[in-house]
Protein backbone atom coordinates (compact mmCIF):
# COMPACT_ATOMS: atom_id res chain seq x y z
CA UNK A 1 0.00 0.00 0.00
CA UNK A 2 1.01 3.53 -0.73
CA UNK A 3 1.71 5.72 2.42
CA UNK A 4 0.08 8.73 2.08
CA UNK A 5 0.37 11.83 4.55
CA UNK A 6 -1.85 14.71 4.45
CA UNK A 7 -2.13 18.18 6.18
CA UNK A 8 -4.49 21.18 6.15
CA UNK A 9 -2.75 22.58 2.93
CA UNK A 10 -3.91 18.84 1.27
CA UNK A 11 -0.38 17.90 -0.03
CA UNK A 12 -0.03 14.14 -0.07
CA UNK A 13 3.48 14.24 1.15
CA UNK A 14 4.47 17.12 3.74
CA UNK A 15 6.58 17.72 6.30
CA UNK A 16 4.33 19.15 8.79
CA UNK A 17 2.50 15.83 8.87
CA UNK A 18 3.70 13.18 11.89
CA UNK A 19 1.17 10.41 11.24
CA UNK A 20 -0.95 9.30 7.65
CA UNK A 21 -4.39 10.41 7.51
CA UNK A 22 -5.72 8.16 4.87
CA UNK A 23 -9.42 9.27 5.31
CA UNK A 24 -9.44 13.09 4.26
CA UNK A 25 -7.00 11.96 1.15
CA UNK A 26 -9.90 9.50 0.36
CA UNK A 27 -12.85 11.61 1.28
CA UNK A 28 -11.35 14.66 -1.11
CA UNK A 29 -11.15 12.19 -4.30
CA UNK A 30 -14.68 11.05 -3.09
CA UNK A 31 -13.49 7.26 -2.28
CA UNK A 32 -14.23 4.80 -0.20
CA UNK A 33 -11.83 1.84 0.75
CA UNK A 34 -13.52 -1.46 1.31
CA UNK A 35 -11.02 -3.75 3.35
CA UNK A 36 -11.78 -7.22 4.44
CA UNK A 37 -10.29 -10.85 5.02
CA UNK A 38 -11.45 -13.89 3.98
CA UNK A 39 -9.89 -17.96 3.81
CA UNK A 40 -11.21 -17.90 0.28
CA UNK A 41 -8.51 -15.78 -1.82
CA UNK A 42 -11.56 -16.16 -4.64
CA UNK A 43 -13.91 -14.95 -3.04
CA UNK A 44 -11.56 -11.67 -3.40
CA UNK A 45 -12.49 -11.03 -6.93
CA UNK A 46 -16.47 -11.77 -5.91
CA UNK A 47 -16.59 -9.07 -4.15
CA UNK A 48 -14.38 -6.78 -6.27
CA UNK A 49 -17.68 -7.38 -8.35
CA UNK A 50 -20.17 -7.17 -6.18
CA UNK A 51 -19.12 -3.60 -4.75
CA UNK A 52 -18.39 -2.13 -8.06
CA UNK A 53 -14.18 -1.69 -6.59
CA UNK A 54 -11.74 -0.87 -9.01
CA UNK A 55 -9.65 -3.82 -10.36
CA UNK A 56 -6.32 -1.11 -10.53
CA UNK A 57 -6.47 -0.29 -6.63
CA UNK A 58 -6.96 -4.11 -5.27
CA UNK A 59 -4.50 -5.03 -3.08
CA UNK A 60 -4.15 -8.86 -1.87
CA UNK A 61 -1.60 -9.64 1.35
CA UNK A 62 -1.35 -13.26 2.92
CA UNK A 63 -1.47 -15.83 3.50
CA UNK A 64 -1.94 -15.16 7.00
CA UNK A 65 -1.35 -18.62 9.27
CA UNK A 66 -3.37 -17.88 12.07
CA UNK A 67 -6.89 -15.91 12.37
CA UNK A 68 -5.25 -13.30 15.34
CA UNK A 69 -2.57 -12.56 12.34
CA UNK A 70 -5.65 -12.04 9.69
CA UNK A 71 -7.65 -9.60 12.27
CA UNK A 72 -4.62 -7.68 13.72
CA UNK A 73 -3.60 -6.90 10.23
CA UNK A 74 -7.48 -5.73 10.13
CA UNK A 75 -7.67 -3.91 13.02
CA UNK A 76 -4.45 -1.91 12.37
CA UNK A 77 -6.06 -0.72 8.39
CA UNK A 78 -9.03 0.34 10.71
CA UNK A 79 -7.30 2.37 12.77
CA UNK A 80 -5.48 4.26 9.82
CA UNK A 81 -8.50 4.60 7.48
CA UNK A 82 -11.20 7.18 8.38
CA UNK A 83 -13.49 6.72 5.27
CA UNK A 84 -13.61 2.28 5.23
CA UNK A 85 -16.48 -0.15 5.00
CA UNK A 86 -15.58 -3.45 6.26
CA UNK A 87 -16.92 -6.68 4.48
CA UNK A 88 -17.08 -9.07 6.77
CA UNK A 89 -16.20 -12.48 6.36
CA UNK A 90 -18.50 -15.50 6.56
CA UNK A 91 -18.36 -17.34 9.43
CA UNK A 92 -16.87 -21.17 9.31
CA UNK A 93 -17.72 -23.84 10.88
CA UNK A 94 -13.59 -23.97 11.67
CA UNK A 95 -11.78 -20.52 12.19
CA UNK A 96 -8.37 -22.00 11.97
CA UNK A 97 -6.31 -22.36 9.18
CA UNK A 98 -5.01 -19.37 6.11
CA UNK A 99 -6.53 -16.33 5.78
CA UNK A 100 -5.89 -13.59 3.20
CA UNK A 101 -6.26 -9.69 3.72
CA UNK A 102 -7.29 -7.29 1.14
CA UNK A 103 -8.14 -3.22 -0.04
CA UNK A 104 -9.96 -1.84 -3.04
CA UNK A 105 -11.01 1.23 -3.57
CA UNK A 106 -15.09 2.62 -4.82
CA UNK A 107 -15.83 5.46 -6.06
CA UNK A 108 -18.58 7.75 -4.11
CA UNK A 109 -21.08 10.17 -5.23
CA UNK A 110 -20.62 12.54 -2.77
Amino acid sequence: MVSVRHCECWHLSCCLCSKPNYSNFAERWHLKILIGVTKEPEQIKNYLSKYHGQKETLTEVGPFVATVDAFNWLVFLKSRIGNFEEIIPEVHAEQDGVWYGFTFEQETNS
